[in-house]
């Protein structure tokens, strides 16, 4: 059997492809066996996290999440185990600083949509080293941005309904503070208006009271010589009538026993008349036989009085 050039050549070139394919494929899986290596976490809600969720580490992308299963917790709870496949080597050999304490913040996606992040977070008192495959704890953020806005708008519009509901308490006494004042108003302006209506007259009033005593001050004024004038004839009049009285109770001081007696007499005359009458009245013969005269005082000169005897 006779081989052709050109089919030696196409088996060369695809045998070389082959051992070029093995060894490139062994030596990628040898330098990503060294480089790259997982690490796991647990964490109670996977919102937004998945495979090909990025991992950071101080802001630097060093792995994926390759796989979320999930699993029963140790207090029955249900949780998701994450496997991360995290960079152990940089370029230059360095290692990564991954040690004890390190732990996953799990962000969810910022809006909702998208995929989640985890962040790794070193100890500030780093310990040992970890190795490949080891377990580290995790924290989570409360949930995703959409639902934190809403917890802050929900908190906000609670906020704002106690706000609102003390704006409206407010209102409501300054209405009854403003109607207060709106009464106070009307009734001020009432009472103005009467004022008004009435100092017209009030003044008027006064004036006329002003001109009326000014006008009585004026006539006292020429009153007051022809008081004084009366007032020296009364007193001079008051004199004479002292004077005249003086005199008349002088000259009854000195009559007095003449006018005693003349009134003694008169008496007597009155009391023989007063028996004369009453004699005749009851026997009307005694005016023509007489009647006998009572029996009479003897009034001497000094007007004292004695019995006299009975005339015949």
């Amino acid at each position: 059997m006779k081989w052709d050039n050109n089919d030696l050549k196409v088996g060369v070139t695809v045998f070389g492809a082959l051992l070029l394919g093995v060894a490139s494929f062994v030596w990628i899986g040898q330098r990503w066996g060294r480089d790259v290596a997982p690490l796991y976490t647990d964490v109670a809600n996977v919102e937004g996290i998945g495979a090909e969720s990025q991992i950071y580490l101080n802001g630097y992308q060093v792995g994926r999440v390759t796989d979320v299963q999930p699993r029963i917790g140790d207090a029955g709870q249900l949780l998701f185990r994450v496997r991360m496949d995290v960079t152990w080597r940089l370029a230059d050999d360095a290692e990564m600083p991954l040690f004890d304490g390190l732990r996953a913040r799990v962000e969810p996606p910022a809006l909702g949509v998208g995929r989640g992040t985890i962040v790794l977070m070193p100890a500030a008192k780093p310990g040992a080293r970890l190795s490949p495959g080891m377990v580290i704890p995790s924290f989570q953020l409360g949930g995703s941005t959409t639902n934190r806005m809403q917890q802050v708008v929900d908190s906000v519009g609670r906020d704002l309904r106690i706000a609102i509901g003390k704006i409206e308490e407010l209102v409501g006494q300054l209405s009854v503070t403003v109607s207060t004042a709106t009464t106070a108003m009307k009734t001020t302006s009432t009472m103005m208006a009467t004022v008004n209506k009435d100092v017209p007259t009030i003044m008027s009033s006064v004036k006329s009271n002003l001109a009326s005593a000014d006008s009585l001050m004026k006539s006292l004024h020429t009153v007051t010589p022809t008081t004084v004038a009366t007032l020296d004839s009364v007193r001079a009049l008051l004199g004479d009538s002292r004077t005249a009285i003086a005199r008349a109770t002088s000259f009854l001081d000195s009559n007095e026993p003449q006018l005693t007696s003349t009134i003694a007499n008169l008496d007597q005359a009155s009391a023989v008349l007063n028996n004369l009458l009453k004699e005749v009245s009851r026997r009307p013969i005694k005016a023509l036989t007489g009647v006998k005269p009572p029996e009479l005082p003897v009034v001497n000169a000094n007007g004292n009085g004695t019995t006299a005897a009975k005339r015949p």
